[in-house]
């Protein structure tokens, strides 16, 4: 008893440490399957993994372990996805970017991928990333070969640092930026390139 206790602490502490209602913790604490006390022990791990100097990474792969370890039904598939799309706190008076994991290997689990997640309000473009958690929450999009941090930068959200699976900086912003900038500029170079040709052709008649 007093080991639920305990988890119901710090459920409680993390609800009020990121004042966020989609923060799944407890629905992954309700799931059914996997071995008695299964769920409650692996809610309690997930908690850390939504602190703002956690690697993204952990966060996809307990949302694997999730499926994998609660027996795979629709609620630790639904807890898992909630998990996936929640925001993960970022304090921008330490940082001026949240981390996001750019391994395109996770998550692994089909059901979980093509699914981005929430970012903070205050970020710059983060409309852009929130509407696409909500849309991709619901119905996810083709991420074969892609991380989430591809995704967003995709959908044409930047502000971000991206990060490995082994916590290493993989250009972040930055390469965000750059990604979004060659598209940019391959579309000014072929407009340049067709204009170019109805030269060609005006001149040669």
């Amino acid at each position: 008893m007093d080991r639920y206790i305990l988890l119901s602490v710090l459920f409680t502490a993390a609800a009020a440490r990121f004042n966020q209602e989609q923060i799944p913790i407890q629905a992954i604490a309700d799931v059914q399957g996997g071995a008695p006390g299964a769920a409650a022990t692996i809610a309690g791990e997930t908690i850390s993994t939504l602190l703002g100097a956690a690697d993204p990474c952990d966060k996809l792969a307990q949302a694997d372990k999730i499926v994998s370890e609660l027996g795979g039904g629709a609620d630790a598939v639904a807890a898992a996805i909630g998990l996936v799309a929640a925001e993960q706190n970022f304090n921008n008076f330490n940082a001026d970017f949240p981390n996001i994991c750019a391994d395109a290997t996770l998550p692994a689990t089909q059901e979980l991928r093509g699914i981005t997640p929430l970012v903070d309000p205050a970020l710059d473009g983060a409309e852009i990333a929130n509407a696409l958690s909500a849309q991709t929450k619901a119905a996810p999009i083709n991420a074969v070969g892609k991380s989430i941090a591809d995704l967003l930068v995709e959908a044409g959200f930047t502000s971000f640092n991206g990060a490995d699976a082994a916590g290493g900086a993989t250009g972040g912003a930055a390469a965000g930026g750059a990604a979004v900038g060659d598209a940019a500029a391959n579309a000014t170079n072929d407009n340049v390139a067709a204009d170019n040709n109805c030269d060609d052709e005006e001149n040669s008649r």
